[in-house]
């Protein structure tokens, strides 16, 4: 059977280092270790009377199939008089004075609430819906299927859920739901370094490995698609906004490129 290698990288290695891609059966949420404490707790007559969450077979065989995507700085929103003040460090000099393509500042933007009025929300959540870029970059020959964190020990916030396909888009960046307002004056959401903000899946039945080392095509093959979608070789530079804004031509050669990556 194959094995997959999706290698997970960051502008800046060190963040890798810190904030490493954790596989789901390595990893505990914190109401888990306090059902499992209480279960341990029981003698054999108490446990065969008692049912637990811990016996879901659903919830364990989720976090067996993907890895966690942990939040590389800490970052926090204050709503205000009807604005949102965002703080985060200084994400040029944290990114190793890289910027995430479109980003001139590698800055935290908001969907207009206009674009999110259509999608239904839970009560309590805000529609500006915040893009927060995380400066992790992921490759894979398979798509892969990125969701909000399952039963997560909070819903103060959330990520959202879609499909990365790594030779469309190399970057991780975070949808994040702002949840729990009840019309406060002042409310501030935090999201900590650390912290599992997405949970990503592999669409394959083959086994698959994860490498935080980038060999030196694939780090070619990353600068090929930043110049690409940026469009840093045109003159006048033209900022794109995604990958179905290049040109037909450019597409074919990067798609090309990327299938060179996995031969």
């Amino acid at each position: 059977m194959r094995i997959h290698k999706i290698k997970f990288s960051h502008f800046n290695p060190a963040l890798t280092e810190l904030y490493p891609a954790v596989l789901g059966n390595d990893y505990a949420m914190d109401w888990v270790k306090a059902e499992r404490k209480k279960w341990h707790s029981y003698d054999e007559e108490i446990k065969s009377e008692t049912s637990s969450i811990l016996r879901c077979p659903g919830i364990f065989e989720m976090y067996s199939k993907g890895f966690f995507i942990q939040q590389p700085y800490d970052i926090s929103f204050t709503l205000k008089d009807n604005d949102i003040q965002v703080s985060t460090p200084d994400l040029m000099s944290l990114f190793d004075n890289n910027r995430v393509v479109g980003r001139q500042q590698n800055e935290v933007f908001f969907h207009k609430p206009n674009e999110s009025a259509v999608m239904p929300l839970r009560e309590g959540t805000l529609h500006n819906i915040a893009n927060i870029p995380t400066g992790f970059q992921l490759l894979s020959s398979v798509p892969l299927l990125l969701l909000p964190v399952p039963y997560p020990d909070q819903y103060e916030w959330e990520g959202s859920m879609g499909i990365l396909e790594t030779h469309k888009s190399v970057e991780v960046n975070l949808q994040a739901y702002l949840n729990n307002y009840k019309g406060e004056k002042e409310k501030t959401w935090k999201i900590n370094a650390g912290d599992n903000i997405l949970f990503a899946i592999p669409l394959t039945s083959d086994n698959w490995v994860i490498e935080n080392q980038l060999t030196i095509k694939e780090k070619i093959w990353i600068k090929t698609y930043n110049m690409a979608v940026s469009r840093s070789n045109f003159c006048p530079m033209k900022i794109a906004a995604n990958y179905s804004t290049i040109l037909p031509v450019i597409k074919k050669r990067l798609n090309e490129a990327f299938k060179k990556l996995w031969d």
